[in-house]
């Protein structure tokens, strides 16, 4: 119950500076590929072909899964879609994870991990 709560408020909190993060996501179909007699499912991604079954995360950060549907990723940290950033904020990137801070450079946003 809690954490639910302390969630709540830091996305409330967060809506209330103007931050917002709106998802990115992208699909493509499954194929099967004859392996001996078999026809086993597979995804491609970047011209890797994955087993059903597979995750992986993408160094340009995308969470990726083959299933029987096809392949189907989502962009995480920096990647995870458009990010509203209030006036006298910026975004800093860090690999994969970003932080929002002050433009000059001392305070910054906090945010939830979980």
């Amino acid at each position: 119950m809690f954490k639910r709560f302390a969630l709540l408020l830091t996305v409330a909190s967060a809506l209330m500076l103007g931050t917002q993060v709106y998802g990115s996501c992208f699909n493509s179909p499954a194929q099967i590929m004859q392996i001996g007699s078999k026809g086993m499912v597979t995804c491609e991604y970047q011209g890797i072909n994955f087993l059903e079954g597979a995750t992986f995360n993408t160094t340009d950060c995308f969470s990726c899964s083959c299933s029987s549907w096809g392949l189907s990723c989502c962009g995480f940290g920096i990647k995870a879609g458009l990010i509203g950033v209030p006036s006298g904020f910026r975004v800093v990137q860090y690999g994969c994870d970003f932080q929002i801070e002050n433009e000059g450079g001392e305070d910054h946003l906090p945010r939830d991990t979980e």
